[in-house]
């Protein structure tokens, strides 16, 4: 609002403006509201009054771009955890099958050989959005693996997408700065679900459940309800449509067998962990359940081509140091469960911090996690944004029941003395929280920081 002035300077021909504003401008005391209105009447400027103004946003962006969203399948992954990972995955296997897929995530946004890496928001904005989709349909992409998140859905990034497919992974606490309880945060997910994948003009619409989350049942019980939606579950529970029957791991990554009916395949990840079988399944799912990927294509896709930067990401080879992007408490316990599962007999460092000005209650959760699984942790700084870090620190500390960790506030520092004090033979390092991000924001300011980088360059030291 305040920049319509600006805008008509600059050759808009109508204006769409929200009703809160509509019945407020003229009494506002901001020059900058009054100046506005009155040039909009003085000119006979078209002005168009709405209920809410990022919903006409959307709606406006998606008729200009000629509704993108159904030239594609649009596939849209929610969740807590693993929605990049299985983007990845589900990119990697739909390619491997002969498809053009584009992916929009919280890593970079990718179609053909473009790449975009300075992303602001795991979800674009609505006019991003469209025009991206947009720029991918002239580049022939014909697949979109889309991760989609809570804030996505609720601030109406997505409202006007037509989704073919729905992707759940699970539900665990996470942004309760922005959800009122879990329960808010689970009817966020469920929209996709129940209220954009139905509406969607798209035939061949599925939704793709874990159901060994409890909210994945609760979801299913929705979801059954819908006409026109193909349901598929999956799993390690046996009443899965895509099911686990055997796993296991070992130093190169993970090898398991997949049931659907009376059919049963073999996969191989170089990924590890169980979480990350998870993602596979879900994976597997979309590609070969939904669109007919076949089993040669989509086992080269997860054993070759799906590398996920920053989740659980060796750092040099030859060293059992990791770095992941985990940075909630069960995000952490994944991983630190599979490190613990493939090297049962090495000691576990964990060196971690949380982001500031986000959900403080998941702190001494994060904390007692890490003191839990690990033999020794350093508590550090993650991204304390405007907070002061030594409060987060402290926060995350009170959650710790055993007294195997040190506080070491600076995060290169962190980093430099879990390398340093490292046996190589007998220690396995993870540096958790910020995976693939590149950078580190203080006090508003985004400064230069790569966890692989930087501890790469102390290995190499």
């Amino acid at each position: 609002n305040l920049f319509i002035e600006e805008a008509l300077n600059n050759g808009a021909c109508a204006v769409i403006v929200s009703k809160d504003y509509y019945d407020n401008a003229a009494s506002s005391h901001n020059p900058l509201y009054q100046k506005s209105l009155n040039r909009i009447i003085k000119d006979n400027i078209p002005l168009i009054v709405v209920d809410d103004a990022v919903d006409a946003v959307s709606k406006a962006s998606s008729f200009f771009y000629k509704y993108p969203s159904r030239e594609l399948a649009l596939i849209g992954i929610t969740g807590t955890n693993g929605k990049t990972s299985t983007a990845f995955m589900i990119e990697s296997a739909l390619k491997a099958g002969g498809f053009t897929p584009g992916l929009i995530g919280t890593i970079l946004y990718r179609y053909k050989d473009k790449e975009i890496r300075e992303i602001e928001y795991t979800t674009p904005k609505s006019l991003y959005l469209q025009r991206m989709m947009r720029q991918m349909i002239s580049e022939k992409i014909t697949h979109v693996s889309m991760e989609v998140s809570s804030h996505g859905i609720e601030l109406g990034r997505v409202t006007d997408l037509d989704f073919e497919v729905a992707v759940f992974t699970n539900l665990t606490r996470d942004h309760m700065d922005f959800h009122k309880d879990m329960d808010d945060y689970f009817n966020a997910k469920k929209k996709l679900f129940t209220d954009l994948l139905p509406k969607s003009t798209r035939k061949n619409k599925a939704a793709i459940i874990n159901i060994d989350c409890e909210y994945g049942r609760k979801l299913t019980d929705f979801v059954r309800l819908l006409s026109g939606v193909k349901l598929y579950t999956y799993g390690f529970d046996p009443e899965a449509d895509i099911h686990v029957d055997t796993y296991e791991f070992n130093d190169s990554g993970t090898v398991f067998t997949v049931k659907d009916g009376d059919n049963s395949y073999k996969f191989e990840l170089t990924l590890i962990g169980k979480h990350n079988i998870y993602n596979a399944l879900a994976a597997i799912t979309v590609a070969m359940k939904n669109y007919g990927v076949d089993y040669k294509s989509v086992y080269n896709a997860l054993a070759h081509e799906a590398v996920v930067p920053g989740r659980l990401e060796r750092v040099l080879k030859g060293y059992n140091v990791f770095v992941d992007y985990a940075h909630t408490d069960d995000a952490l316990m994944n991983v630190l469960t599979s490190l613990r599962n493939v090297f049962p007999q090495k000691r576990i460092v964990t060196v971690f911090g949380c982001g500031g000005d986000r959900d403080k209650g998941k702190r001494p959760k994060m904390g007692k996690i890490v003191s839990d699984l690990s033999d020794y942790s350093i508590v550090t700084s993650d991204n304390p944004r405007s907070e002061d870090p030594i409060n987060i620190i402290e926060s995350i500390v009170a959650g710790m029941r055993r007294n195997c960790f040190e506080v070491i506030p600076d995060r290169k520092m962190a980093i430099k003395k879990a390398i340093e004090s490292m046996n190589r033979e007998k220690d396995v390092i993870l540096i958790a929280g910020k995976g693939h991000e590149n950078y580190q924001l203080i006090n508003g300011v985004k400064h230069d920081f790569d966890d692989k980088a930087i501890a790469k360059s102390f290995l190499q030291k």
